[in-house]
């Protein structure tokens, strides 16, 4: 049904948004129509209806429909139904408008039998020591609950259990049933006393003793648990249906001193000299014990070595500290050198820590690269020692001299294909014949090739020197 209310409030001389709160609904046996033509507009201010807009709830919506409802027990007989405003103007609350009449439009009427839950819930939990209060929906009769009690209210002491309960709404029987959970109250929680490491647990957490719903951990972590790496104050709020529990754990590490010996650096010791080590913040440890066997805080060292100390504090925490002595530099020497005119030699002594490397032209690092012929030296030095050493390098022509005949008839005179050079070094060759036959092939010639079984004439010859990485062809003449 959709068809305009007309709400029986005039006021001809009023400005503004005419709109009105009287708005019920009447339900009756007989049709309550008024033929008399001069009461048409009087209000049935001599009806009360069953269901009635709450009064000063001006219904002001001109765009949205706006839901009046209420619950009307039937007497029997009921067959018709009147939508209007039963109270006079005395009793209506209104906005007034130039159109004397507040008009609303009606739709979605709808009477159905009224079965309302009877408890909101089905499942619920209750601290152990706490009760519950159920209230039944008005406008119900002939309660009964399976405690045996008949009120439309009754109080739930807690504990685990299956309830049920039944009322009348005048046509039927209702019924509704729900389960309570006892929830045991916790006194408190306790994250436990304050901890202190040596050194916190790779694998080292925090965890709640109890079971909540909840958890809020002092870094915003919301589980059972966190896991700690830092040392610091923690604390967690637990929430459970019977409130929220706080507690507060201190975890503290030993922090290990920035300076454990003194002297704090590592330290060269010379020969004819003797060095005191003592240990830093002695007090702060309970034993010591230095690789020597010696039990003081303080120690008097003449021999370069490895030297370590442990100390224990009275937590039991481990100190290690070592102080390495360094030693001379060792021995270095490099020969004399020839060198091949056009090239560079590149020399190179150890690298050692601790020590400086200082070259014939100042240069301090490890290699060295020479291009002329001359004499040179080189020093390693460190705070007691320095070792020095001196060599010569040699210029000369590494130029290959490579012959181009050989007579092999056995007189011991250029009966071999041998190439002259002043640096004796390895040398790759081929050997083809003049039809292009690869007939010989040496990764390192020995000048031993004299073309035996091989018949005499013209032999196509590739030299490779790798030092002056050069390659040299031609050809070679073997005459029988």
């Amino acid at each position: 049904m959709n068809r305009p209310i007309y709400d029986n409030f005039f006021n001809y001389t009023s400005q503004g948004k005419q709109c009105a709160d009287g708005l019920g609904l009447y339900f009756s046996t007989d049709s309550v129509y008024r033929a008399n033509t001069s009461e048409h507009y009087k209000a049935f201010t001599d009806i009360t209806p069953q269901v009635s807009n709450p009064s000063g709830n001006i219904l002001t919506d001109s765009i949205n429909y706006q839901k009046v409802s209420g619950v009307f027990t039937a007497s029997g007989g009921e067959e018709w139904l009147v939508i209007g405003n039963f109270k006079d103007n005395a009793h209506t609350q209104a906005l007034y408008n130039n159109l004397g009449r507040a008009v609303y439009a009606v739709d979605d009427i709808s009477v159905q039998e009224w079965k309302p839950d009877l408890v909101s819930f089905t499942d619920t939990t209750l601290c152990a020591d706490s009760t519950l209060t159920i209230t039944l929906p008005e406008g119900l009769k002939e309660y009964k609950w399976s405690t045996g009690e008949t009120a439309r209210q009754i109080t739930i002491a807690a504990g685990n259990g299956r309830y049920t309960v039944e009322a009348s709404n005048g046509c039927t029987i209702l019924r509704d049933t729900f389960y309570l959970h006892a929830v045991p109250r916790y006194t408190a929680l306790d994250l436990g006393k304050d901890t202190f490491f040596c050194k916190i647990p790779a694998q080292y957490a925090l965890t709640s003793p109890v079971r909540f719903d909840s958890y809020l951990w002092s870094n915003g972590a919301g589980a059972a648990h966190i896991s700690i790496t830092q040392p610091g104050t923690y604390w967690l709020e637990g929430t459970y249906s019977c409130g929220v529990l706080t507690d507060t754990i201190t975890v503290s590490a030993f922090e290990k001193p920035d300076t454990i010996l003194l002297p704090a650096a590592d330290t060269a010791l010379c020969s004819n000299a003797f060095l005191d080590i003592e240990l830093s913040h002695a007090a702060m440890y309970d034993s010591y014990q230095w690789n020597n066997g010696s039990a003081a805080d303080r120690l008097r060292i003449h021999h370069a070595g490895m030297y370590s100390i442990q100390a224990y504090t009275p937590e039991g925490c481990e100190v290690l500290k070592k102080n390495p002595m360094i030693y001379p530099p060792a021995n270095i020497h490099i020969s004399d050198t020839l060198l091949c005119s056009g090239m560079q030699l590149i020399v190179a002594v150890p690298e050692q820590a601790g020590y400086t490397i200082r070259w014939y032209d100042g240069t301090a690092a490890v290699h060295s690269t020479i291009y002329q012929e001359g004499d040179y030296w080189v020093d390693i030095e460190n705070r007691c020692y320095t070792v020095s050493d001196t060599f010569q390098v040699h210029v000369v022509d590494c130029a290959l001299t490579i012959p181009n005949l050989i007579t092999v008839n056995g007189d011991h005179k250029n009966d071999f294909f041998e190439i002259q050079t002043t640096v004796s070094r390895t040398l790759e060759i081929v050997l083809y014949s003049s039809w292009g036959r690869k007939v010989y092939a040496s990764n390192d010639y020995k000048n031993d090739w004299n073309a035996e079984g091989l018949d005499a004439g013209l032999y196509y010859y590739q030299i490779t020197d790798s030092v002056l990485r050069k390659k040299y062809t031609g050809w070679i003449q073997v005459i029988k």
